[in-house]
């Protein structure tokens, strides 16, 4: 089967660079609202997305909208799931100065660097954030493709992981655009047959 790991569009907690995973939550700019439109629509159109049967989302509203677009153009039903939400950051959540970036990134350098039980203060380490990610891919049933709305933190860090891609130092190895469409197929194995797509947006 095909998964279709999709990044929200751009909302507010992005530009603003403020950290949110449960308490902040904000919907899409109106930029935000126009690449989920271009991505519902090149869903709709294409081929290949014919097989998708269902779209999974964050149950945060960048991801909410994001996803309810694209199912309402393919006519498909969409299921909000806690595995696809945000990386649980603690107390870092509601932030966005450079203090609070420099403790987020030294926790991502950590886990990059081979020690996954680092953990966000109050927070989830990778250990955790790899478990409900991974779990909820594996679970996934054989009855089609699907689409899964989630996030640029939770996408870049653990999806690398399921197809034994090796980090280096960098704090981001792997980056993701608002509504990138990277596409992986589960077999015995996940394979990655595209990242970061971005067709809907030429």
């Amino acid at each position: 089967m095909l998964i279709y790991l999709v990044r929200h569009g751009e909302s507010y907690v992005n530009l603003e660079r403020t950290f949110s995973y449960k308490r902040v939550d904000e919907g899409l700019t109106p930029r935000g609202q126009e690449q989920a439109h271009r991505l519902a629509t090149w869903f709709k159109q294409e081929q290949h997305t014919r097989r998708i049967t269902r779209v999974y989302s964050s149950p945060l509203k960048r991801g909410l909208e994001t996803a309810r677009a694209i199912a309402e153009a393919i006519g498909a039903p969409m299921e909000p799931t806690e595995a696809l939400r945000e990386i649980n950051v603690g107390n870092l959540e509601g932030r966005n100065d450079q203090p609070a970036w420099d403790a987020h990134d030294a926790i991502l350098r950590r886990w990059h660097q081979g020690d996954p039980e680092a953990r966000f203060p109050d927070g989830e380490n990778f250990l955790e954030l790899e478990n409900r990610v991974r779990s909820f891919l594996q679970q996934l049933p054989e009855s089609g493709d699907v689409v899964a709305v989630g996030h640029g933190g939770i996408f870049c860090n653990v999806l690398p992981q399921l197809c034994e891609i090796a980090w280096n130092d960098n704090t981001r190895p792997f980056t993701l655009d608002n509504t990138g469409v990277s596409i992986f197929r589960r077999e015995d194995v996940f394979t990655c047959e595209q990242w970061n797509g971005q067709a809907h947006l030429v």
